[in-house]
């Protein structure tokens, strides 16, 4: 397989393209091309002033992040290197999940780390560049439930648990009952409390926080993936014009291999795959 296999064609839909989405998620690890999305220099959240909407040219951008999501750290470091190679200087702030993309739609940051296709239909101010930087994959973890879990339809009669602003898990439990909690840590201190049959997650995340937090408590997966995606780095309209650009550089990373070091650079700094 060629590495220029991963780059997604003119018009191709990739949310609902199977084959391109396993190729972004080879076996259980996010290996060949995977997300990219890290941290160059964490600051705390609040800090930017809110940008005058603009088209003229900029030579820095403050990107806006989840402050409970490994993937975001990774990627930010990913986008540092992208947007160098643009002669742009890069720095990223780490808000909660939601308000992240809240506030990016908003204007108040340049744009937003990665997000899944569709982002932008309902945070309409933030355009998607086009060629993905990452993927997820989201399971479901329980420690008592013995069901074989095939779709999000198989969680139904269950009470399950998801975080706040992950835009997949929201959509695909909004039919069935849950609760949403802050970040990965609560999630799995919600299944073990019982006040959740199961909960979903993106497996990077989550079997790095039930190795790190919860070993031993007898968390595991169940059933097959309910979700699987690209994730693609948004950008406020008012920069509209990096996104050319910006997808230029990043099929090019892709080619050559370099998006996929730093990622496993990144990846291996922070602890986990």
């Amino acid at each position: 397989m060629k590495r220029g296999d991963f780059i997604p064609t003119p018009g191709q839909h990739l949310l609902n393209c199977e084959d391109c989405v396993s190729r972004l998620l080879p076996g259980n690890t996010y290996g060949v091309f995977l997300i990219c999305l890290v941290l160059t220099s964490i600051v705390p959240w609040g800090i930017s002033k809110a940008r005058a909407a603009s088209t003229a040219p900029t030579d820095s951008v403050i990107i806006s992040g989840s402050s409970h999501i490994r993937l975001h750290q990774i990627g930010a470091r990913i986008l540092e290197k992208i947007y160098a190679k643009a002669g742009i200087h890069f720095q990223w702030e780490a808000l909660p999940t939601r308000r992240s993309l809240v506030e990016a739609n908003a204007g108040t940051y340049d744009g937003e780390i990665a997000r899944i296709p569709g982002a932008s239909s309902q945070y309409s101010n933030l355009i998607a560049v086009p060629s993905p930087i990452m993927a997820i994959n989201g399971r479901v973890y329980t420690v008592n439930v013995n069901r074989d879990i095939q779709s999000w339809q198989d969680l139904k009669g269950l009470h399950v648990g998801i975080v706040r602003g992950e835009l997949y898990a929201e959509r695909g439990t909004q039919d069935i009952e849950r609760t949403s909690v802050r970040d990965y840590r609560q999630l799995f201190q919600l299944l073990l409390s019982g006040k959740a049959d199961a909960v979903i997650g993106i497996d990077t995340e989550a079997d790095f926080n039930v190795a790190k937090y919860f070993p031993g408590k007898g968390i595991h997966t169940i059933g097959r993936s309910v979700f699987k995606a690209p994730l693609h780095h948004l950008v406020h309209k008012k920069n509209a014009y990096l996104v050319p650009q910006l997808n230029k550089i990043i099929r090019a990373m892709i080619e050559d291999g370099s998006l996929e070091a730093i990622y496993r650079r990144a990846a291996a700094d922070l602890g986990g795959n």
